[in-house]
């Protein structure tokens, strides 16, 4: 099975990291074939939907796929076929950080608009650390 981890920290080995690391062992102690990429949003230069709707035009050039080309054109596609996305963000002001929060934006269009009988992806999670003192 692939796992896909996502990343939405600007530090690659702090808290999320780890607490990712924690849920991949989880994972491998229960599913012996697991899989794991990981994805490190900062990593990729690109922005959120721009609502140019080019995914959604039935019959159009870009249907069921976004119509911008950028770093993680092929990255949505790949995540969109894997059997898990686990997601780790910190809370930054109360809310998930800039970054991931275009990532999100565009991933959720992305799957709103495929066709789902080809969309693989069925299950995913969400962790944060926190702390409170």
């Amino acid at each position: 099975m692939m796992f896909y981890v996502l990343n939405g920290s600007p530090r690659k080995n702090h808290n999320t990291a780890k607490i990712l690391n924690s849920a991949m062992e989880g994972v491998r102690s229960l599913v012996s074939d697991a899989e794991f990429r990981w994805i490190h949003v900062y990593d990729y230069s690109y922005s959120g939907c721009v609502s140019c709707y080019g995914c959604k035009r039935i019959g159009g050039t870009y249907y069921g796929r976004c119509a911008k080309r950028d770093s993680i054109t092929g990255l949505l596609e790949d995540i969109s076929q894997g059997d898990a996305l686990l997601i780790g963000s910190p809370v930054f002001f109360h809310d998930l950080p800039g970054q991931l929060r275009n990532f999100w934006s565009v991933f959720c269009t992305r799957i709103s608009s495929m066709d789902k009988r080809t969309l693989r992806l069925r299950r995913s999670a969400s962790l944060s650390p926190s702390s409170i003192r």
